[in-house]
Order: structure tokens, then C-alpha cells, then sequence
């Protein structure tokens, strides 16, 4: 806009009932906007002057004005809650006084392409539930559009390993399912500038794992220094949490260590560290989905003739704590003899092969 160029719009309401649009104005390459929102009863229409809101500083639903400088900038006509049935159409007129020329201007209609569901994550764990949602991009800003709320008939092609509520899911048993859904939106593949209601079908797959057993990836034996007192061992054995079908756990899992909770060692009288109470696997050494780390030592001991020393479990083993029910064995490793001078797991004293599986 200026002395010479003007713009009119109007947006008419071609519905059977009263609706709000809200007209977004963007200026200053795209970083400032100026709101205005009206309700149209039906087969009415709404006129705006550019000329006149620039000129008479007439604020916006925010009280933002537009700058009396503006020459140019670009808008958007939106119905909140009507994505399914627009009833707005838009015409502009160009004003140029200077060579007497009119342009007629109408705006491309802004919905969306074919939507699909989205997962976050796209894995669950037994028991556990998610949230799932209908995404599709929108055909004006090529962001994604929520349309949830459009789509109905929740459920899944395979109860058993997983089912609906709504839009959530929950993981009943190990596997893979498909989850479905069904509803109307409206569409528009970006190139034509009219919208038409369609119906879609999004589905999704949701995979449900269950920690099944545990496998060796390192066993590293370190020597520790004691000072004046003889050195003591110190031995880190990290396992993998696999699934019934060998494949690694790809979530965070709590898992504990289920051996007596009241040993001393021998090497200092200190109480044995273990991980009797069930943890998130990701909270400890190494910090990584679908491993663990077990660290075996006896400490240093207290006098240069307390040695050998150390503790014993008699039958170490390791467990799954699920959302529901009660922990479950993953592994059962066997006799360890925690000793300043040495370190035996199950008979082995230098170390496990990677792959080592453990009976459960």
C-alpha cells in the first residue's frame, strides 16, 4: 500500500450458520503479525481497507498496529475448529490509481495431504501404553497438522500383542501389530487451490518387546592399588537384555540383582554394594538402552595380612521388573567368589566369550 495502491478485501461466509475467521497478516519477512477475528453470519461478508488500518493505526486482536510505512506483506484466512468444513471464500480487489487497473485476487484453500500416525516411541515395552497421533502436512506451511481429533475407530490387527483405547495403545505381548484408524479430513495436495473432503485409513506398526534373556558384550578385569595393603581385583562384566528372539531391548528397562542384600567383605567389613532394588538400566554405567553393567569387587584390604579376602554369592542372578507382576529372571549366573586376589563368575576366572548366555 501507498498514495497510488490499495487493497480491499472481503471474506464471505457461504455456510448455513454463523462462523469466526481469523485473518493473519505477516509483514517483515514473516517475523511480525497483525490478527484480526470476526464472526461472519451466514451469507454475510466481511470488508477490510488496507489503506484504513494502516493509516488510522487501528489495533488488532493484541493490540499490535501496523506499521504506517507497510507497502507489502502477505496473509492467511483460517476457521478454528472447522478443519473438515470450510465456509469462507475470499476475493481481493488492487487498487491502482495511477494507470486505473483493478485485479481480482482469490486465496488457495490450506488443508492437508494423506495423513499417517505417529509414535513417540515407535516401540513398546509389555504393559506399557502411548499415545498415538494423526499427522499430515499442511499444504500452505508444510508444517504438520494434529488431526486427531478428526479420526475414530481405534484398534489394532493383532489383539495380542497389542490394543486400543481411543487413540492409546498398550503392549499386551511381544510382537507386531498394526494400529488403525479411520476419519474424514480435508485435502489438498498443494497444487490445486481448492480443498475436498476424503476419507483416510492411517495405520501404524507398533512393535512389543519383553526383556527374555541376557548375553556377555565385555568382561574387563582391572587390578587396583592399595597402598601399603595388598591390591585387590576388580572385574566389569556389561550384558546385553535381549528379547525371546535374540533381538537387543530397545527402550530403557528396570532390571535388578537379585542376591542377599546383608553381606559384609571379608576385605574391610564393609557392606556389599549390589543392585537388589529394581533400576532403570539407563541410570547406571554404561548409561545405554538395552545394557547393563555388573561390577564385582571385594574392595582393598584393611591390613597387609588380610588377604585373600572377599564375599560370595552363592547363586547370582538377574531379573526383569515389569510394569505389572512381579520381577522375572533374565539370567541366572551362578557362584561368584568376589576375592582380592581373583574372581570367579560361575567357574570362570578369564572371562566370559561375547555371546555367553546364562540359563534363566
Amino acid at each position: 500500500m501507498d498514495s497510488t495502491h490499495n487493497s480491499l478485501i472481503s471474506v464471505t461466509n457461504a455456510g448455513k450458520k454463523p462462523t469466526d475467521a481469523v485473518l493473519t497478516f505477516h509483514y517483515n519477512h514473516g517475523q511480525n503479525q497483525y490478527e484480526i477475528r470476526r464472526t461472519i453470519a451466514a451469507g454475510d461478508q466481511l470488508w477490510l481497507n488496507m489503506g484504513d488500518l494502516v493509516r488510522n493505526q487501528l489495533p488488532d486482536v493484541k493490540g499490535r498496529t501496523l506499521p504506517a510505512d507497510l507497502t507489502s506483506g502477505t496473509y492467511e484466512i483460517r476457521e478454528p475448529g472447522r478443519n473438515n468444513d470450510p465456509s469462507v471464500f475470499e476475493g481481493k480487489i488492487i487498487v491502482d490509481k495511477a494507470y486505473g487497473h483493478l485485479a481480482y485476487g482469490c486465496t488457495t484453500c490450506c488443508a492437508d495431504g494423506y495423513p499417517g500416525i505417529q509414535a513417540d516411541p515407535d516401540i513398546l515395552e509389555w504393559n506399557a501404553s502411548d499415545d498415538l497421533y494423526v499427522i499430515a502436512v499442511n499444504s500452505c506451511t508444510g508444517y504438520n497438522d494434529d488431526l486427531t481429533g478428526q479420526f475414530s475407530g481405534w484398534g489394532t490387527d493383532n489383539s495380542s500383542v497389542a490394543t486400543m483405547n481411543s487413540n492409546q495403545v498398550t503392549g499386551v505381548g511381544p510382537g507386531t501389530a498394526h494400529a488403525l484408524s479411520s476419519g474424514s479430513f480435508n485435502y489438498n495436495n498443494g497444487v490445486s487451490k481448492y480443498c475436498q473432503i476424503r476419507a483416510a485409513n492411517p495405520s501404524n506398526v507398533t512393535d512389543v518387546q519383553v526383556p527374555d534373556h541376557i548375553e556377555v558384550l565385555t568382561d574387563v578385569f582391572q587390578t587396583i592399588n592399595c597402598g601399603s595393603n595388598p591390591s585387590t581385583q576388580f572385574r566389569t562384566i556389561t550384558y546385553r537384555l535381549d528379547d525371546a528372539s535374540g533381538n537387543i531391548i530397545r527402550f530403557p528397562v528396570k532390571i535388578r540383582e537379585n542376591v542377599p542384600t546383608n553381606l559384609t567383605t571379608s576385605c574391610n567389613g564393609s557392606t556389599v554394594l549390589t543392585g537388589a532394588t529394581c533400576y532403570l538400566n539407563t541410570t547406571a554405567v554404561p548409561y545405554t538402552v538395552g545394557e547393563f553393567a555388573d561390577g564385582l569387587s571385594p574392595g582393598c584390604p584393611n591390613s597387609p595380612s588380610n588377604s585373600p579376602c572377599g564375599f560370595t554369592f552363592n547363586n547370582q542372578q538377574w531379573q526383569y521388573c515389569p510394569i505389572v507382576g512381579q520381577p522375572t529372571s533374565i539370567g541366572t549366573i551362578g557362584r561368584d567368589v568376589v576375592q582380592n586376589t581373583l574372581i570367579s563368575v560361575d567357574g570362570n576366572t578369564i572371562g566370559f566369550p561375547v555371546g555367553t548366555k546364562f540359563p534363566k
